[in-house]
This record gives C-alpha cells, sequence and structure tokens, in this order.
C-alpha cells in the first residue's frame, strides 16, 4: 500500500530513479495503492479539495463509461496515475464515442520527471487504438501546472478551452418556492417516457451529454439502496411533465474533503456559521471536514417551461436541508441559458476549465468552441 510518505531517491541517483519509473495499465489489485496516491495529492486551485475515493478507486470511472487507468510505479510503488472513461456522448448533436480523461496524480516527491507526460502518451496511443478522437477534461481554476501541461508547453497535444463550468454550492433550506403554475411532487413510472424526452431532447443540444433511455430514466426512480440518497423530481403544468431534476448522493463513489479556502470565503464561511448558528440542521464546512454533497444531475426543461426548474430547485433545496446535506450542487457551464435557476440563492462557487483535444483528427475541437458542453460534476 503507498503511503504519504516515500523514500525519495538520493540527487546522484536522480537519473537513475527516473529510468525505474515504469510505465503499465493498472489492475484490481491497485486499489489500495491509488487509494493512497489520492490521498497524497489534493487537488489544488482556488478552492483547494481532496475527492477521496474509498472503498473502491475504480468505482467512479465504471460509473462514467468503459474505463482504463495507467499508472506509474517506481519499484513497484504506485507513484502516479492517469485514467480515462469512455462512453458514448451527443458531439454536435450526432453520438460519439469519447474519453473523459482525469485523474492526473503524481506523488510530490516524484514529480518534475516526465511522469506525467509519460501517462499521457501511454493513455493517448490507448485511446487511439480504441477509436476515440474526441477527449475532454475538467481543471480547477488556479490549477497552473496542469493548466501549463494543457497549453502544450511540455511537448503534449495542446488542448482547446470550451470555457469555464461554474459549480454552484448552494446553502440548503428549509423552504420551498410556492408556484401557482406547476406542481412539484416525486416522479413516478407513468412519467418515464415524458422525462426521457425532455431530458434527451436537451442532452442533443449539449456536446458530451449522454443519451438518455427509459432504462436510465426509470433506475433514477427506484431507491439508491442502502446507506444512498437520490430522488428524481417532476413539475407538472396541468397534468403534463414539463420540467425534472434528480437529487443523488454520491458517496459512495467519492467523498470531498475541503483542504483550502482563499482568505476571502473563508470569511464568508465565518461568517455563515454565525448566522447558521440558530438554524437547527444546517451545516457548514470546516477545513479539514468531508462536504457532505447532495448533487443535481439530469436538470431539463421542456421548450418555454424553463421557469418551472426555480420550484423544483427549491425542492431540490429543501432535500439537502432535511437530509442534513452541506450543499446542493449545481454544475453548468457559463455560457448554459439554465444557470438563472441560481440566481439570488446564497452559495459559493468552484470554477473549473473545460478542455478538450482530438486523439486522431488535429484541430477538429476547435470547431467545438461555440458549443455548451455538459458534465455531470456527481461523477467528477
Amino acid at each position: 500500500m503507498t503511503s504519504n510518505t516515500m523514500n525519495l531517491p538520493q540527487t546522484e541517483n536522480r537519473a537513475d530513479a527516473v529510468a525505474r519509473i515504469e510505465i503499465r495499465e493498472a489492475t484490481d489489485a491497485d486499489n489500495e495503492a491509488l487509494l493512497a496516491l489520492t490521498r497524497a495529492t489534493p487537488m489544488s486551485g482556488r478552492i483547494a479539495l481532496r475527492i477521496d475515493r474509498e472503498p473502491d478507486f475504480f468505482a467512479l470511472l465504471r460509473a462514467r463509461g468503459t474505463a482504463v487507468v495507467y499508472v506509474a510505479t517506481h519499484e513497484q510503488e504506485v507513484i502516479g496515475c492517469l485514467s480515462a472513461a469512455m462512453h458514448t456522448s451527443y458531439v454536435r448533436g450526432t453520438l460519439e464515442k469519447i474519453a473523459h480523461v482525469g485523474d492526473m496524480k503524481v506523488h510530490p516527491q516524484f514529480r518534475g520527471r516526465g511522469v506525467t507526460l509519460r501517462l499521457i502518451a501511454a493513455i493517448q496511443t490507448h485511446l487511439q487504438s480504441e477509436g476515440v478522437d474526441i477527449c475532454f477534461s475538467l481543471v480547477a481554476d488556479g490549477n497552473t501546472p496542469v493548466m501549463t501541461i494543457a497549453e502544450g508547453k511540455h511537448g503534449t497535444p495542446a488542448q482547446v478551452q470550451l470555457g469555464r463550468f461554474f459549480v454552484d454550492e448552494l446553502i440548503p433550506s428549509p423552504f420551498r418556492r410556492k408556484s401557482r403554475k406547476y406542481v412539484v411532487e416525486p416522479a413516478c413510472e407513468q412519467d418515464v417516457p415524458e422525462i426521457a424526452e425532455i431530458l434527451d431532447r436537451l442532452s442533443q443540444k449539449r456536446n458530451f451529454a449522454p443519451p438518455i433511455s427509459l432504462e436510465e430514466v426509470e433506475k433514477c426512480i427506484q431507491p439508491a439502496g442502502s446507506g444512498a440518497f437520490r430522488k428524481m423530481l417532476v413539475a407538472r403544468e396541468r397534468g403534463r411533465v414539463v420540467a425534472t431534476l434528480t437529487v443523488e448522493d454520491t458517496r459512495n463513489l467519492r467523498q470531498n474533503v475541503l483542504v483550502g479556502l482563499p482568505p476571502s470565503l473563508r470569511i464568508a464561511v465565518a461568517i455563515l456559521r454565525v448566522l447558521a448558528f440558530p438554524i437547527p440542521g444546517l451545516s457548514v464546512p470546516h477545513i479539514g471536514s468531508q462536504l457532505s454533497m447532495l448533487y443535481v444531475r439530469l436538470m431539463a426543461c421542456a421548450e418555454g417551461c424553463e421557469e418551472a426548474l426555480r420550484p423544483l430547485i427549491a425542492e431540490a433545496r429543501a432535500q439537502a436541508y432535511r437530509h442534513r446535506f452541506t450543499f446542493l450542487s449545481v454544475g453548468l457551464h457559463e455560457r448554459d441559458l439554465l444557470r438563472f435557476v441560481v440566481c439570488g440563492i446564497p452559495r459559493f462557487t468552484f470554477t473549473s476549465r473545460s478542455m478538450a483535444t482530438s486523439a486522431i483528427t488535429p484541430d477538429r475541437v476547435k470547431s467545438l468552441v461555440d458549443q455548451i458542453p455538459y458534465e455531470d460534476y456527481a461523477l467528477v
């Protein structure tokens, strides 16, 4: 098992140490080592997080699609990794096999030795062999080392920036938004066809959004299982489903630990802690604590019914409050017109940048810059 401390090779043996670093495809036997590497490599940025993956590092990747993980080893100890999850999604309205590349991790004691570049080369070769052209990734705002690599300054393929995602962490609320026009309630089996049609129609307009099947919707309506929470909600107008969203707790796949905040947000959290004191059940984050997150997924509405999303978000905030979640998390691209749903709601905002590259067809991703990309932050 990888520990958070390693024996750094002596300076005079640095070249030998680099030569002994090997790149190979990970197996299930690497799980404990990858979990330890994750704990040793928190994600830097304006808001610093450590995303733990207990108890199964590979579970989150399986939830995204068909995954491959490459590891770097030194004397059989895992000191770096990079993953790619392949799945079918819409690209300019057409279904295509694409890959989400992530988990770029190198132990601090082995940085600056070309490990990341070798991992990228291995992943790139694998994706080309699978016929995957479009690869995309997310970089936390303020993560300068990774941005340098993404810009191709170290000889790697330059990625095209597709804009920012704003992940708004909404403060839960016990209050529901009353609506005279829409009825908000849990979805039922009879709603499945209407919900699937609404969701898939929106997916076709978002790059990297997955197709939505009847089976996927049916799964969201079912109970999440022991120790988990999930609920699909709908808004009805005259009995017809016109909007939907799903709230889900994915702590069985990933755990967010708050590592650091900039001074301005530290002050804001301190103020929130004072204001929240008389409100029972409202959880306020602490540095070093695990954030209890309830994620908004599969949010969409019928054309012309955008306002139906407001009471749905209000109900989602109430669900987050009732089940004692720290935040209700909504992640949308900066150009996504649905971002209006968070206006006026107290929140903290985490910013990441969307990057993409073409593994087979050079410069293809440049044609996607004017499109709105999609990302499911419950599975990042």
